[in-house]
């Protein structure tokens, strides 16, 4: 009987390690292709049509938010916000209208930022990738790890905020 269960237990390990790895392929496949996407998009600005337009929304010193498109279709946005003492970069790329990755960079300066010698002190980047309108990853890892139901609302505002972009005039 302890052979039995010794074949199963083993049968069992074998077959979630498995799940495991196949789990994991999908996942660097994935993110793999949103990689390629994001080079390709960025490869190409040259040709795509470019739209750039003003938002109030997140600042009064100063924005610039540009949406590229080929065709009718937006393949990104690139907005950037201008703050007294910093700057932040956001990126959001597209494929086959879904979002598929957002970047997202803080640029904090030594002093404000139109005083001379005004220096970049520190910059934290982050990179959001999507699937299926689901956020999937999130690099560099938060130092805490984020429940689904806070994974599920930074998904939701991400998504939120490229859509309100996307209609901006």
């Amino acid at each position: 009987m302890k052979i039995f269960y010794l074949i199963v237990l083993i049968k069992l390990l074998v077959f979630s390690n498995s799940a495991v790895f196949a789990q994991t392929k999908v996942d660097t496949a994935r993110l793999s292709f949103i990689r390629t996407q994001y080079a390709h998009i960025n490869d190409n600005l040259k040709l795509y049509k470019k739209k750039t337009i003003e938002d109030t929304a997140k600042t009064t010193e100063g924005n610039e938010v540009v949406r590229f498109y080929k065709g009718p279709e937006i393949k990104k946005i690139k907005a950037m916000y201008y703050g007294e003492t910093g700057k932040a970069l956001d990126e959001y790329y597209f494929y086959n209208g879904k979002l598929i990755f957002y970047f997202k960079a803080e640029y904090h300066y030594n002093m404000p930022i139109n005083v001379n010698g005004s220096k970049i002190t520190s910059v934290k980047e982050t990179r959001y990738y999507f699937n299926d309108d689901q956020l999937v990853k999130v690099l560099p890892n938060p130092t805490k790890s984020l429940s689904t139901t806070a994974l599920a609302k930074l998904s939701a505002e991400t998504r939120r905020e490229a859509g309100r972009l996307m209609k901006l005039n």
